[in-house]
């Protein structure tokens, strides 16, 4: 988990740089997790975003993806579902 792309047909991922990823399809796809009622799915990517997430990186990333993404990481961490994260 973590990854910046997933590829579903050889269900690997991979990151959009050498110095390794920023979770962008964690994050494009938690807010369709909660949406569709994917809760395991959901508590485990929160929990990633939570505990694993990190913008501490030597690399060249799309600005708008990052400032986006931040924006919902706050909405998400704001205003959560009433469940815990574990």
């Amino acid at each position: 988990m973590g990854d910046d792309e997933y590829s579903p047909i050889s269900k690997k991922g991979a990151n959009l740089t050498n110095a390794g990823g920023i979770g962008y399809t964690v994050v494009d796809s938690i807010d369709t997790m909660q949406i569709m009622g994917l809760d395991e799915e959901y508590k485990r990517a929160r929990a990633w975003v939570a505990n694993s997430l990190s913008f501490d990186r030597n690399a060249l990333f799309n600005t708008f993806e990052v400032c986006y993404f931040t924006d919902l990481y706050m909405h998400l961490f704001t205003y959560p579902r009433q469940q815990s994260v574990s």
